[in-house]
């Protein structure tokens, strides 16, 4: 599990609450994270940042499963949050956002890249597809054939509005 640092005893408190399996959060000096990978437990609950100073440890470590709790911090495939957690090997892995990704599809490539890296196909020709431009200035300015992108992420996407969901969600810290 890879959270923001304010969420991981919060993180704890559910999968102890619901799933009763061994955890370890890690954090700390060095030597504690050192020690927090190469635990055995079932659940490892660390944050971007850890993710980021600890890529030798990461490489090491290969977890059947990756999830992400506000992977919009991922959205910049640029960035080297996004960079390092695309590293992290994995055969699953699930998102979680309470963010839509609304503003421009590179965000939504890049987060959807870290569940399936195939599922849109090459970037290049995904935006292709689905950007409309200016033609005096080449500045994206709407887009194009959204069905498809529904059509095309529906077997990885469960979205849930907030009614919906509010009575299940924990309190806020």
């Amino acid at each position: 599990m890879v959270c923001p640092t304010s969420l991981k005893h919060q993180w704890s408190r559910e999968i102890d609450k619901f799933v009763k399996r061994s955890m370890q959060v890690i954090g700390g000096m060095r030597a504690n994270r050192q020690q927090g990978f190469a635990t055995d437990t079932f659940y490892k609950i660390t944050n971007f940042d850890t993710i980021r100073r600890d890529m030798d440890l990461i490489e090491k470590w290969s977890p059947d499963m990756v999830i992400l709790d506000e992977a919009q911090r991922i959205k910049n495939w640029n960035t080297i949050a996004a960079r390092c957690v695309k590293q992290i090997k994995s055969p699953y892995a699930i998102v979680l956002t309470g963010t839509p990704l609304e503003n421009r599809l590179e965000e939504l490539v890049s987060v959807v890249q870290f569940v399936d890296r195939h599922r849109l196909g090459p970037t290049f020709q995904f935006l292709h597809q689905h950007q409309i431009h200016d033609p005096e200035t080449g500045r994206v300015v709407g887009y194009q054939k959204l069905d498809l992108i529904g059509r095309t992420l529906a077997p990885i996407l469960i979205r849930r509005k907030k009614d919906a969901v509010l009575k299940d969600l924990p309190g806020r810290l």
